[in-house]
């Protein structure tokens, strides 16, 4: 058999040429997004009949677009999220929706890492005033033994969670789905979202985005925080409010922010950006060499399972007919 594919996702198979291999292999005729941005509904609405499987990344897959596809299999998140794409309409078409967890969770949980340490530590505007010729200092704080709230527990979570255990720090975790074993296991309390934010020193979020998450950090959270604490969030954009989370840190309500996420990407001319005490990435967190191997060849080999009339080990929709 040959299979139509498209590629939308600009990043699979990008450092490792595993996974595409696996796809030519079993009968892949391959095309890609040329475009140096993710494909709209528009853009999906005028190639998507052609195709049998899709692999996306942040693409918008929208019911039209699901609806034009017909002969669509299977769409393949290049991730976890699936927050861009109408599961529901995939679910009424007969299409498996096909995603890749646990492949990235150590990637987004050293970003985070990461970030606690550059805002802890005001690493990027002494980077910035160093190489301008400053030869000046600010003062930080230290990571060790502080209180890091963690909001939501999954595997990316439960990463960061591992992480900052090894600097002495005290967690405190919130999910609606307590993991009490995970949380015996390093001696973790949960508590409720109000309670995390009053006392914690830094705050992240792996939670996903959807009607229940959308704004959930907005004006009222920020005022419970302390002004000396920081807020990361590398999960999905649309969880914090962005109007509000400029509010908090130009009026000092937080001490600094990181996001690797936005509610839009690229995100256009962001107040955000003219703050000394905001940190933005690019949407990084699964993006290493490891992550790229893992994630795709996760998918590759899911993808093909559906084709071949086979059901997935990883999908996230029912199919109803």
């Amino acid at each position: 058999m040959v299979y139509d594919i498209f590629i939308a996702s600009r990043s699979f198979s990008k450092f490792s040429e595993e996974p595409l291999e696996y796809l030519k292999e079993n009968g892949c005729i391959i095309d890609w997004n040329e475009q140096d941005r993710p494909f709209q509904e528009d853009d999906l609405i005028k190639i998507i009949s052609k195709y049998n499987g899709i692999i996306v990344g942040v693409d918008k897959v929208t019911k039209k677009v699901i609806q034009y596809g017909k002969k669509l299999k299977v769409i393949a998140k290049n991730g976890i999220g699936v927050d861009n794409i109408d599961l529901d309409a995939a679910s009424q078409a007969g299409i498996y929706v096909i995603n890749a967890p646990g492949t990235n969770s150590n990637s987004v949980a050293d970003l985070v890492l990461a970030l606690m340490l550059a805002l802890s530590r005001k690493l990027i505007i002494i980077d910035q005033m160093t190489k301008s010729g400053m030869w000046k200092r600010k003062i930080g704080h230290e990571l060790w033994g502080k209180k890091v709230g963690i909001i939501g527990t999954g595997r990316i979570g439960q990463g960061v969670a591992k992480r900052v255990i090894g600097f002495n720090c005290d967690i405190l975790a919130y999910d609606i789905q307590e993991d009490k074993n995970f949380a015996k296991k390093y001696k973790i309390k949960y508590y409720d979202l109000d309670y995390v934010l009053k006392n914690a020193d830094c705050v992240t979020l792996h939670i996903p985005f959807n009607k229940n998450t959308k704004d959930l950090i907005s004006t009222r959270e920020f005022k419970l925080m302390k002004n000396s604490s920081f807020l990361i969030n590398a999960a999905r954009g649309g969880i914090i409010n962005e109007e509000a989370l400029y509010e908090a840190l130009k009026n000092g309500l937080i001490a600094g922010a990181a996001c690797d996420v936005f509610l839009e990407e690229p995100p256009q001319k962001s107040p955000l950006f003219e703050l000394d005490n905001f940190i933005a990435t690019s949407h990084i967190g699964a993006y290493t060499y490891e992550s790229n191997y893992n994630t795709g060849i996760t998918i590759a080999k899911d993808l093909i399972n559906v084709l071949k009339g086979n059901k997935p080990i990883n999908f996230v929709n029912k199919i109803y007919r």
